[in-house]
């Protein structure tokens, strides 16, 4: 069955175009100092923890919008 799936998958994606910006990015090369600057002050630590914080920071709007919904919901019954 996953053989399937993924003989699936890969007959859908062969019919999609190349990547346009390939060839922009493609001859562009990793900097040397990128490797220093990444022992100082971790990108993908800090790139996991603004994902984190972020995820926080929706779910309390969604919890607070729904507390409000079901507010006028039972203040609407009394």
């Amino acid at each position: 069955m996953l053989d399937l799936l993924s003989a699936v998958l890969f007959r859908i994606f062969s019919i999609l175009p190349d990547s346009p910006f390939g060839t922009f990015f493609g001859d562009l090369s990793e900097p040397v100092w990128l490797a220093y600057m990444n022992w100082f002050l971790p990108f993908d630590s800090c790139l996991q923890i603004l994902v984190l914080w972020g995820g926080l920071i929706g779910a309390y709007y969604a919890f607070d919008n729904v507390k409000k919904i079901v507010d006028k919901i039972f203040g609407f019954f009394k």
